[in-house]
């Protein structure tokens, strides 16, 4: 098992994903470096007679043990923006994304409107809640934990109030937890 950097966008129908999968081709970085994306659909808990399905974006050698460099300045933020600039070009609908540490895993099997009611808007000040991962404290910037997190309207309206005021609009429709850093 692998510890990566994805990006997980849930749809409401196996049409809409197999859609968007086929619009997705790798990612050019600034200094040329072409970066492979493994696609891969998947249902909560492998159950095909669920409508709810997850498409997961795992980039090759954004594992923790993989290619340092896609986890440093400028190459992170330019994955990042990528994903993010595809999400807002995008003219099919979806449920919620992430691009996150094992962001795909958390989109496809977590609900995370229950998790955020449930617990809040978490924080990671420091590096050390990943140092048995061995990422680098040079690397790591404190956030909060789901910083990202992109949600429809519909998922939106199901936070609680005092959580979804640190949503920002996203684009029409779709209202999102903007990329801040903690400190």
């Amino acid at each position: 098992m692998a510890f990566v950097w994805s990006f997980g966008i849930k749809f409401n129908g196996i049409e809409d994903a197999e859609k968007v999968k086929s619009q997705i081709d790798n990612i050019i970085l600034s200094d040329g470096t072409e970066i492979g994306i493994y696609k891969h659909i998947t249902y909560e808990n492998g159950n095909l007679n669920l409508t709810e399905c997850t498409l997961e974006l795992i980039l090759h050698n954004m594992q923790v043990s993989g290619n340092q460099k896609l986890l440093s300045f400028p190459y992170f933020y330019e994955i990042r923006d990528f994903f993010y600039q595809f999400l807002r070009n995008l003219d099919i609908d979806f449920c919620e994304a992430l691009f996150e540490f094992e962001g795909s895993d958390r989109i496809a099997h977590e609900n995370l409107i229950e998790y955020i009611n449930q617990y809040g808007i978490g924080e990671i000040v420091n590096s050390d809640n990943f140092a048995d991962l061995k990422v680098s404290s040079t690397i790591y910037q404190s956030k909060r934990i789901l910083d990202g997190l992109v949600l429809s309207k519909e998922n939106f309206e199901k936070l609680k109030n005092e959580y979804s005021e640190y949503f920002e609009p996203f684009k029409n429709g779709y209202y999102w937890l903007a990329i801040k850093n903690s400190r």
